[in-house]
């Protein structure tokens, strides 16, 4: 996983990298941990087309002649480059700045600091992988891999199922709704409702004991004898 890091204070970065490593580390991931002190460095790598990193740390108080950190910030937000941004900082009043370009969390640089790095990157691990791992079906004979954060739901039609992405396209594939979840079955925010859906639930919008509704305006009825189950699982992961 590429992790980049901002921060003009060499010591404190380097603790932050062993921090981030130490975390993929445990996760059983391979890690590349990229520090940066000047904002511009970070604009040059990403105009000289070094791979951006999956995610970018970045001390909003970094600074030289172009830019701050914060500014660095949102333009990266801006250009919708796709890179997962957390503030880091040792001034709690920037805990709220990142709302303005969606960042996944903010850290601060007081106690518990591993902790708190451990509670983001768990997530955007989570996610990362999920990029990477793939479902893999046939639609008429061609061998489709689909990277398993695009799956929205997949229902079952007869014979087929029919997987939908979140961008509102659908695979229809010769194969069973039960055989398509044996390779989603360790992971578990892929759930099943009932016999006749699969549901990724990173991507629902609400819930109810009674129905599942999701971000491309899908609602998934939810079987009597499952309400209660389902909506404890729910509850308990989107809590």
């Amino acid at each position: 996983m590429k992790v980049w890091i901002l921060e003009q204070d060499i010591s404190r970065g380097e603790n932050l990298g062993r921090m981030v490593k130490r975390f993929l580390e445990n996760a059983g991931a391979g890690s590349r941990i990229t520090m940066y002190q000047r904002p511009v460095e970070v604009v040059s790598a990403l105009k000289q087309h070094k791979g951006k990193p999956a995610v970018l740390f970045i001390n909003p108080d970094a600074f030289d002649m172009k830019y701050s950190g914060l500014n660095l910030a949102h333009k990266i937000f801006e250009k919708k480059m796709d890179i997962s941004l957390v503030l880091v900082s040792e001034s709690i009043g920037y805990a709220y700045d990142g709302y303005a370009f969606c960042a996944e969390g903010y850290v601060w640089y007081g106690k518990n600091l591993q902790e708190q790095l451990n509670h983001i990157l768990k997530r955007l691990y989570y996610r990362y992988s999920m990029e990477v791992e793939r479902l893999e079906f046939f639609v008429k004979r061609q061998c489709v891999q689909m990277p398993l954060l695009k799956i929205s739901h997949i229902e079952s039609d007869n014979h087929y199922s029919v997987i939908h992405t979140d961008y509102g396209r659908s695979y229809r594939s010769y194969i069973s709704l039960s055989t398509l979840y044996e390779q989603l079955a360790d992971r578990e925010n892929f759930i099943m409702v009932g016999k006749s859906y699969v549901i990724n639930t990173i991507h629902i919008k609400m819930f109810t004991k009674e129905e599942v509704a999701l971000r491309e305006n899908v609602s998934i009825p939810v079987p009597v004898r499952l309400q209660k189950m389902i909506y404890e699982t729910l509850t308990t992961q989107m809590s």
